[in-house]
């Protein structure tokens, strides 16, 4: 493109040339003759030759200046042009930034969703693991069932001559008993469908104020929410499974008592193993239920930090992004000469949601490019601006450094 515009230049220089002589040697013939003395004939047509030849060289120089300055204005066009294509270039850089930490963040959000993936696995596991236990303790009452019953069948004959008295004294015996024991259940039972709705509500609340306070995270939370409201409802049906099973166990060691006293000793001792079992897998059971409850509160911490540090990255690449625009916008509009090379200035800078200049001061640098940077900013009058709240909270007010670019 330049060598084709200086071509172009040398034409145009060579064909004005031509035509100024062509009108110089035409003015010079249409010219009136002079009046000639032998005397002074040579000396006159000297003059006049050197007369045209200097008004040639004017012109020679004239265009030589033209053609100069034609130059100039095309090496300043082609050094703006390289300036747009470096601040391009540089706009590009920040997009590739921006997908980089956009890939990282969907990365992050995989690996959270596969360590999910294993919790409930684990979860499925472990609920398979406790039916296999159910099943064992199931099988292990019916033997024992079919024990007692074979107990029974061998001291019917004893039963049978066992006074009326003694008789109405079981039944009366074990009828408090009975009461005693569905009473107990019915506590036992109501104050732990009190906590669990505790817990559940208090869980239940405290997600919806981090739902509240972390907009990003909120599908995120809804879903953590629904896991542990299922796990809870679990929880809780297992619990129910166990107390009903335990209510079952009792009535027939009631009914069992009322056969004989020894029976009733035997089934007494049997209750007392049966309990410390029963308090064995309740607590095994709770350290179970907090170890997930913790596992599944790391998890959302981990998740909530990975996402709040995403975010963080993300405003501080559009921060960076929109502060080399402004510092583009100002130079645009700055008037700069040789005296402010390697001089620079520190702005304070405030603007509107839209991007108006309402304040702009020096607040340190030298006086003379200060003055004229403050002159550029309002002369900009309007600077990019970001309409991400968050990225236009850190750049309403900016400290800016500026220094004059010279091409």
């Amino acid at each position: 493109m330049t060598k084709s515009y200086l071509g172009y230049g040398l034409v145009g220089s060579v064909l004005l040339h031509l035509l100024l002589i062509g009108l110089l040697l035409l003015s010079t013939n249409l010219s009136p003759p002079e009046q000639k003395t032998p005397t002074s004939s040579a000396k006159s047509v000297v003059q006049a030759a050197l007369i045209n030849q200097s008004s040639v060289d004017q012109q020679i120089n004239k265009l030589k200046a033209v053609k100069l300055k034609n130059q100039a204005d095309e090496k300043a066009r082609l050094r703006k042009a390289d300036s747009e294509r470096a601040k391009i270039k540089e706009l590009e850089s920040l997009r590739q930034q921006r997908l980089a930490d956009k890939n990282a963040s969907d990365q992050q959000a995989l690996l959270a969703k596969q360590k999910q993936q294993q919790a409930d696995a684990l979860a499925l596991a472990a609920k398979q693991k406790q039916q296999q236990a159910d099943a064992k303790a199931q099988e292990a009452v019916a033997n024992r069932k079919k024990q007692e019953q074979a107990a029974a069948q061998a001291k019917q004959q004893y039963q049978q001559e066992v006074k009326a008295a003694e008789q109405a004294k079981a039944q009366r015996i074990a009828a408090e008993k009975n009461a005693q024991a569905k009473k107990l259940a019915a506590q036992k039972a109501a104050k732990a469908k009190a906590e669990q709705q505790a817990k559940e509500k208090k869980i239940a609340q405290a997600k919806a104020e981090k739902a509240a306070k972390i907009k990003a995270a909120q599908a995120a939370k809804v879903k953590a929410d629904k896991l542990a409201k299922q796990k809870a409802e679990k929880l809780a049906k297992v619990k129910a499974a166990k107390i009903a099973k335990a209510k079952a166990a009792k009535l027939a060691k009631a009914k069992a008592d009322k056969l004989a006293k020894a029976k009733a000793d035997k089934l007494a001792k049997a209750k007392a193993d049966k309990k410390r079992r029963d308090k064995i897998k309740r607590q095994q059971a709770a350290k179970r239920r907090a170890e997930q409850e913790r596992l599944l509160a790391q998890e959302m911490e981990s998740e909530q930090a990975a996402l709040s540090q995403s975010r963080q990255r993300a405003v501080l690449s559009e921060v960076d992004k929109y502060t080399a625009l402004i510092s583009g916008a100002i130079q645009r509009q700055w008037t700069i000469d040789e005296s402010m090379k390697g001089k620079r200035c520190i702005l304070n800078i405030k603007l509107s949601s839209s991007g108006l200049v309402y304040d702009v001061k020096a607040i340190s640098g030298d006086k003379f490019v200060c003055k004229s940077a403050v002159d550029a900013v309002y002369k900009a009058h309007t600077l990019p601006v970001s309409k991400d709240p968050e990225v236009f909270a850190k750049l309403k007010e900016i400290n800016l450094t500026v220094q004059p670019e010279f091409e």
